[in-house]
């Protein structure tokens, strides 16, 4: 492909349902192969407790990706990354969660250059999502073009945008948008774990 071109005219379709007021389950499997018979029966004794403090962590990720994202700029995001690298090596007890938080913040930095100089494998996407009486939305389509730079993908999203407006209805919108190869990345893990 030669620079500007997009691969696959055609887009891959993707049908998608996302589960409402799903649950997580914690499975032991794992677990039980590396700890001791002591250790099983205790963990097995507290499920609910292990469950409550997972939700209560996880509960607080929200804020740490929202402050990660909220930096503005390249200078705020190359500083963050040092400060977590720096606080790894003085602290190390949560030396982990400080270079977790650096390549959180290394990944955004990646993202913000793409954004700014729209070199590299870009995205067209495209997704068509049904919406219920109570206004909650389900995946019923979801088209996507690789391309080289930014500028054709956003000219591939306007093609897909065009080619699937027909499916436009009350309940039904059509959205197209432009993303980096590595947000794409992302975005399919997210596809394959719904």
């Amino acid at each position: 492909m030669g620079a500007g071109d997009c691969g696959d005219r055609k887009g891959h379709r993707r049908h998608l349902a996302q589960e409402e007021g799903g649950s997580v389950e914690v499975g032991r499997g794992d677990f039980e192969a590396q700890t001791s018979p002591d250790v099983r029966s205790q963990a097995s004794d507290r499920p609910f407790e292990a469950r409550q403090a997972i939700d209560e962590i996880s509960g607080m990720f929200w804020k740490i990706s929202s402050a990660i994202e909220d930096l503005k700029g390249e200078p705020s995001q190359k500083s963050l990354g040092f400060e977590a690298r720096e606080r790894a090596r003085a602290d190390s007890e949560y030396a982990f969660l400080y270079r977790a938080i650096a390549d959180i913040s290394d990944w955004h930095l990646e993202v913000q250059r793409r954004r700014r100089t729209g070199k590299g494998v870009w995205y067209a996407v495209v997704d068509i999502t049904m919406w219920d009486d109570d206004r909650v939305g389900r995946s019923v389509g979801r088209f996507h073009q690789e391309c080289t730079g930014k500028q054709a993908a956003v000219a591939a999203a306007r093609k897909l945008l065009a080619q699937h407006a027909d499916q436009f209805a009350e309940n039904i919108t059509v959205e197209a948008e432009v993303i980096t190869d590595i947000e794409w990345q992302e975005r399919v893990k997210q596809f394959e774990a719904d």
